[in-house]
């Protein structure tokens, strides 16, 4: 028995395991698309495999076996019409119209950057492709270049443009469309205008392809077609998960992974902690998420959400990301950042003002903090529905935000005893 043991130990540490080499692809310019890609390829890295990752943000600290490749210029292009997103809440369709556009601009600007040039033409060999999912189908051609296995990325979860990649149902009936403020508790009505809206997503979802097909054409002659390289996508993993979405069929390939990139807070830089920690009536963070700046906000509006904040005994954090400072309250505290997940685990805090991106409300809902939805575009609409179906926001329409419905949405959050 001793020998059976000893033989067993003596092959177990002769066995070499050899890490593979793993290609990152994020090109959209949008932080928030990268973060689940990014954990997970810095985890393998760690883990000894040998990565590549093709984004426009880079870490803030080397990661032994994660080679960098970076998209200069990509962030700083979406960041000079920073009314873009206040132009997308107006119209739902043109809401995913402006998301197309975006996709098929930076598909296009990806395959002219000679960071992307020149490894496509580098003859390296991969052994995985983990790649961010954003209605840039032609990007599905680094699985053709290299021969490797696809997994895509879904920083919004499971929506129309990532379901018919892997051929996942989404029932209409009670799956509501990204965009739309239903959930899964729909009226005959609500069911109807679901189908004609998810009807149109598909639309543009299929025109989508016919876009990216051309693209992919004028930069490779001889391009495979979609359909084709659509079959070498392995797994999707998807920012999502039951508790803060609603019920839906997935198939066995498609994996929730809703917050994979949560982890523990670093402690406060000690001016902020002694700014929390004095707010004796607690605090509340404004952010609308790293796509919309609140400096953006029409002045009449900024005005009428300062005049809010004057009127309440809480502190406040908001995210303003000019040098310019407006004529603030004095219980307002502006930040062009603030550590996140280190600001919702601080015991002052009473709530958070957010534009409903998938990110920030699996945040929250981790570090139970109460939410003010006001979306904007995307999926957020859809997003705020759900938190407030289930009791953890209250919503207030971009509309309809004014001084007296912020401070009412406040009050709401701060004293429910729930």
């Amino acid at each position: 028995m001793n020998f059976v043991l000893i033989l067993t130990l003596l092959f177990s540490a002769s066995v070499s395991v050899k890490g593979k080499k793993v290609l990152g692809i994020y090109t959209h310019p949008g932080r928030s698309h990268q973060i689940i890609g990014e954990t997970i390829l810095v985890n393998l890295a760690r883990r000894g495999h040998n990565i590549t990752m093709i984004s426009a943000f880079p870490l803030k600290e080397p990661v032994p076996n994660y080679t960098e490749l970076y998209l200069d210029g990509f962030k700083d292009e979406i960041s000079s019409d920073d009314d873009i997103y206040l132009k997308m809440e107006k119209n739902t369709a043109l809401n995913l119209i402006g998301a197309l556009h975006l996709a098929n601009h930076f598909t296009d600007r990806a395959f002219s950057h000679p960071v992307i040039r020149k490894l496509i033409n580098s003859g390296q060999i991969f052994d995985l492709i983990i790649m961010d999912w954003f209605l840039k189908d032609a990007e599905l051609f680094y699985g053709y270049i290299f021969q490797a296995p696809v997994i895509v990325t879904s920083s919004f979860g499971t929506q129309a443009q990532v379901n018919y990649l892997v051929n996942n149902p989404e029932p209409y009936a009670y799956v509501p469309g990204s965009g739309y403020n239903y959930t899964d508790d729909m009226t005959f009505i609500d069911r109807v205008g679901n189908t004609i809206g998810m009807l149109y997503i598909d639309v543009l979802v299929f025109l989508n392809r016919i876009l990216q097909q051309r693209i992919l054409d004028s930069h490779f002659e001889n391009a495979p077609r979609l359909d084709e390289m659509r079959d070498n996508v392995a797994l999707v993993f998807s920012n999502a998960h039951p508790v803060f979405e609603t019920p839906r069929p997935y198939l066995p390939n498609v994996i929730s992974v809703g917050g994979l990139h949560i982890q523990e807070p670093e402690p406060l830089p000690q001016d902020l902690k002694s700014y929390l920690d004095a707010a004796t009536n607690g605090f509340i963070y404004f952010s609308l998420g790293s796509h919309m700046k609140t400096s953006a906000l029409p002045q009449t509006l900024l005005a009428s959400i300062l005049r809010a904040f004057s009127k309440i005994p809480q502190r406040v954090l908001l995210k303003w990301e000019r040098d310019d400072i407006p004529d603030i309250p004095g219980n307002v505290r502006l930040g062009k950042w603030f550590p996140q997940w280190s600001v919702f685990a601080h015991p002052n805090i009473k709530g958070f003002i957010t534009h409903g991106g998938l990110q920030s409300k699996i945040e929250a809902i981790h570090f139970a903090v109460p939410m003010i939805g006001i979306p904007l575009f995307g999926d957020q609409k859809t997003n705020v529905a759900h938190s407030v179906k289930e009791g953890i926001a209250v919503e207030v329409a971009f509309r309809e935000l004014s001084e007296e419905a912020l401070y009412n949405a406040i009050n709401k959050i701060v004293n429910n005893t729930r």
